[in-house]
């Protein structure tokens, strides 16, 4: 039994206008209290943290990894926090950086048409994306799913909105068409079962 709570990152210091997936952008000035929301969101979500098998993932960015050194120092100060690539955002290769609505227009339009299998220039498509947080989770699965154990261990993903849209994505069997479906704010935690090879999404975005 596994319990998985996937938690986007707070807010960044880049104004919405700016395609940034892969780039290691900065905080905002405001991590400082909303660090201290998603800490509030953990004691009401998850209480009973404290008592199970924790174990944290995270993307190597600073705005997911942050994030996840401070909620894991405050449930347990030896925990050691896992940074594992295969949860980074999508790579928007020639458009890293760029205001979305300066971007070439025919290339543009055409990954908006089908994103799925469309590659953004030098970058990933979705599909890319899904493949690399499926193998993740497969193997998360694999790591700590104890199937002869009533006591559920707990994993935390410390991800980004993307990379969390397709872990839910594989958790519910969805077609990759509607993964722009989930909500994902800064700082939003969603949360997932795993057992006895099947997944049960308690909440998402919340």
């Amino acid at each position: 039994m596994l319990d998985i709570y996937f938690i986007r990152h707070t807010s960044v210091g880049v104004s919405k206008a700016v395609c940034y997936g892969s780039s290691d952008v900065p905080l905002s000035d405001n991590f400082v209290y909303e660090k201290q929301e998603v800490l509030q969101k953990f004691q009401k979500s998850a209480s009973a943290l404290h008592t199970k098998q924790v174990h944290i993932y995270s993307s190597p960015l600073q705005r997911c990894k942050l994030l996840a050194e401070f909620i894991g120092n405050q449930i347990n100060d030896k925990l050691a926090v896992n940074l594992d690539k295969r949860v980074q955002e999508m790579h928007f290769g020639d458009w890293e950086m760029k205001k979305w609505d300066e971007l070439p227009i025919d290339s543009f339009q055409a990954w908006m048409t089908a994103f799925v299998n469309t590659q953004v220039p030098n970058g990933e498509n979705l599909l890319q994306l899904h493949d690399r947080t499926t193998n993740f989770i497969n193997e998360i699965v694999q790591k700590h799913d104890k199937a002869d154990s009533l006591t559920p261990e707990t994993v935390l993903i410390f991800a980004h909105a993307g990379s969390i849209r397709t872990m839910l994505t594989q958790c519910l069997g969805m077609p990759l068409d509607n993964t722009f479906r989930f909500g994902m704010e800064y700082g939003a935690m969603s949360k997932a079962r795993y057992m006895q090879g099947y997944w049960k999404v308690d909440f998402v975005n919340r």
